[in-house]
């Protein structure tokens, strides 16, 4: 059985030893994105980084899950496409960042795909030497990006 039969979101323990982790698959998770993000331990303040694409069909649900459990959590969108996937796209997020209140304890949100997540992680990787980073694909082709993403750094990181 699957989520959309049973409604229950199905979870796929990758494990990587130290740096585990579990993925969460099903409809309408969004909207109990506080629930998935707890257990993290995060901070109380982040950034979501999305398209403007993504960003109007998915972030007021995400932004609203957040803000009932006590999370603020500010949207820095970029243009879609693979022109955002670049040096000044990720600085113009770093200089927007230091007015958000982030500190070592914030996070930052990936919503949408392969350029979304992809500037996203740099900019998390970098911003205060690095941030929590939570991807939250919205296509089929973003999750599979994403977990091939790992797959690639976990053997890149092993030669």
């Amino acid at each position: 059985m699957d989520s959309k039969t049973t409604g229950v979101p199905q979870r796929v323990r990758v494990e990587l030893g130290e740096r585990s982790y579990d993925i969460v698959i099903g409809s309408g998770l969004l909207s109990q994105a506080a629930e998935y993000l707890r257990p993290l331990k995060l901070g109380k303040r982040g950034v979501i980084i999305t398209d403007r694409n993504v960003e109007s069909r998915y972030v007021d649900v995400l932004h609203e899950a957040l803000s009932k459990d006590g999370i603020t959590a500010e949207v820095l969108s970029v243009t879609p496409g693979e022109a955002s996937k670049s040096l000044r796209q990720a600085n113009r997020l770093f200089e927007k960042m230091p007015s958000l209140g982030l500190d070592r304890h914030s996070f930052l949100i990936a919503l949408g795909g392969g350029v979304v997540g992809d500037v996203a992680g740099y900019v998390a990787a970098c911003y205060l030497r690095g941030i929590a980073l939570v991807q939250v694909p919205t296509s089929l082709l973003a999750q599979v990006d994403r977990s091939e993403e790992r797959r690639v750094g976990k053997e890149c990181r092993s030669r």
